[in-house]
């Protein structure tokens, strides 16, 4: 389930850093959540209850309170969720709800949840005019720290919307998102797409609010077969209150000019490298920053239910946490696949350094680092229900330069380990029919 408002560090040029999947000609294997086959309506429900083991407590006081704070602790744990899905040649609609609950025997409140929502829309108006539109709520007791960005797909069945590794403050907030799009293709060649979003972070201090309005158009002309030019401009502003209540605006503005590449290379069908390129020029307090960013992703497919991914980012973004512009670099790597039609695994591990504010000059000290890994396996009992184990760990360091992190502990880290029973069932699925093909 996507949070916003909380911290997302890879928003920019993210075409090039999506979750692997394989090509189209090769389907989910896995017996847990799968067999579906194309339908034109489906609606699933999941269901998941477990515990997991912390290496470090939550916080629990009902107050902000850093990482780090006690010690090794054990909580029960559940989480569920319904999804539903619409495609038709006129209309692709896809919505889905999920809540998750902690029952943590060593604090109070005893009991967390969180829960989130969203609904994404696609409308075909013309034959080369393409509109969508997508909104996204969600609930959490808790504030999370940077990261990488996932990797791989969430595994059938998953509906947690609460990051235990990251879990940083005690502070509940509502965070919301919508965003509406065209895309319109004037040629073979030409393209061109604008958007608008809309969206922020609710708290309980007023203070701690942020609103972040933004908008872009880009044009795209295609060289060849997965090798094109971009350009486009955009701006966003954010906005927040400080401590006397007095709103705050943080505007920056993107010139998006790079190059998309796409494509399997020469050497192995398999292996498959995408990157694109710009260049992005954040303003904050009468400064303005300008700095080249991109992504780039290799991926290589393994046998044929594995695929093997490596990613690097760099890009310009607006955290809630800090309230400052933060020019972040991430890389990840892991494998996911299947060991047999039951049994699924997966592996990462992804860094992420940062300077929040606007800063110039070589050699300035990051204000943050954080790495994370995850190891996951699921083994499917039958169609509908299967035993998932997961471990991660993630550790984070702050430079004592930065005064928006005075909150967080400068060092720590919390190992997680849970094992939870799955439940995945449909409810309702209609067959596509002949002449609904999209």
């Amino acid at each position: 389930m996507l949070t916003v408002g909380t911290v997302v560090l890879w928003s920019a040029h993210a075409r090039a850093q999506q979750p692997a999947t394989a090509r189209p000609e090769r389907p989910y294997r896995g017996i847990f959540g799968g067999g579906v086959g194309e339908t034109e309506q489906l609606l699933t429900a999941t269901l998941s209850l477990g515990g997991v083991a912390l290496s470090q407590r939550l916080p629990a006081d009902g107050s902000a309170s850093p990482v780090g704070a006690g010690g090794y602790s054990t909580n029960g744990q559940g989480s569920g969720g319904f999804s539903y899905s619409l495609k038709r040649s006129k209309l692709d609609l896809q919505a889905s709800w999920s809540m998750s609950g902690r029952y943590l025997p060593d604090a109070t409140p005893r009991v967390m949840a969180g829960d989130g929502a969203s609904v994404v829309l696609g409308w075909p108006l013309t034959k080369h005019t393409h509109i969508d539109g997508s909104f996204n709520g969600t609930r959490q007791p808790y504030s999370t720290l940077p990261a990488a960005a996932p990797l791989f797909e969430a595994e059938p069945g998953s509906t947690d919307t609460i990051d235990l590794q990251r879990v940083a403050l005690r502070e509940s907030y509502i965070g919301y998102g919508a965003q509406l799009g065209i895309a319109h293709t004037m040629n073979r060649r030409l393209a061109l797409s604008g958007n608008l979003a809309y969206g922020g972070s609710r708290y309980n201090e007023p203070t701690r609010d942020v609103i972040r309005r933004s908008g872009k158009a880009l044009a795209t002309w295609t060289i060849g077969r997965g090798l094109g030019l971009r350009a486009g401009y955009g701006r966003q502003l954010s906005q927040y209150r400080d401590d006397e209540g007095l709103v705050h605006g943080s505007p920056s503005e993107s010139y998006d000019a790079g190059i998309d590449f796409s494509r399997a290379l020469s050497f192995s069908r398999k292996t498959t490298l995408a990157f694109s390129s710009g260049s992005s020029g954040v303003g904050n307090h009468g400064k303005t920053q300008y700095q080249l960013v991109g992504s780039a992703r290799l991926n290589h497919e393994i046998w044929r239910t594995w695929v093997a991914a490596l990613t690097f980012g760099r890009d310009f973004s607006f955290v809630n946490q800090f309230r400052e512009p933060v020019l972040s670099d991430s890389m990840s790597a892991g494998a996911s696949g299947t060991i047999t039609r039951r049994v699924q695994a997966s592996a990462s591990i992804g860094a992420a350094a940062g300077l929040v504010g606007i800063r110039r000059g070589l050699g300035v000290k990051k204000d943050y680092r954080s790495v994370n890994t995850s190891i996951s396996l699921s083994a499917a009992i039958t169609r509908y229900i299967a035993v998932t184990t997961h471990y991660g760990h993630y550790s984070q360091a702050f430079a004592t330069t930065a005064p928006e992190l005075q909150n967080y502990s400068r060092e720590g880290g919390r190992h997680t380990f849970d094992v939870n029973l799955a439940l995945w069932a449909p409810l309702y699925q209609r067959s596509q029919r002949p002449h609904a093909s999209r």
